[in-house]
Parts: C-alpha cells; structure tokens; sequence
C-alpha cells in the first residue's frame, strides 16, 4: 500500500508513516493492518485509513 498521510506511533507495536512510503502488508484486518515498510524494514501495526491500495 502507499502512505497517504504521515502517522507518529502512539505505541510501541505501532509502524511509522510518512507520507509516500510504501507498506508491505501482511495482515489486513479491522481499522489497523499489520506490515513492514519498504523504507526502514521495520513491522508494525498502521492505521488502514492512513494508506491506500497501490498498483504494484
């Protein structure tokens, strides 16, 4: 998915976003998915409306 507005995590478990940024998801469920980002490698938990679906 790719990052349509920037998220500073509230949590530990919680993924950082920036805007542009593309997400590997793993897990698509509820209001928070779970995935790694492309930039940093890191995984975590994201909120679902902070990202949208990307041609890849």
């Amino acid at each position: 998915v790719k990052v349509i507005y920037s998220y500073t995590p509230e949590r530990r478990a919680d993924l950082e976003l920036i805007e542009g940024d593309i997400v590997k998801v793993e897990e698509m469920e509820g209001e928070w998915w779970v995935g790694t980002s492309t930039r940093t490698g890191k995984f975590g938990s994201f909120p679902s409306n902070y990202v949208q679906l990307a041609e890849m």
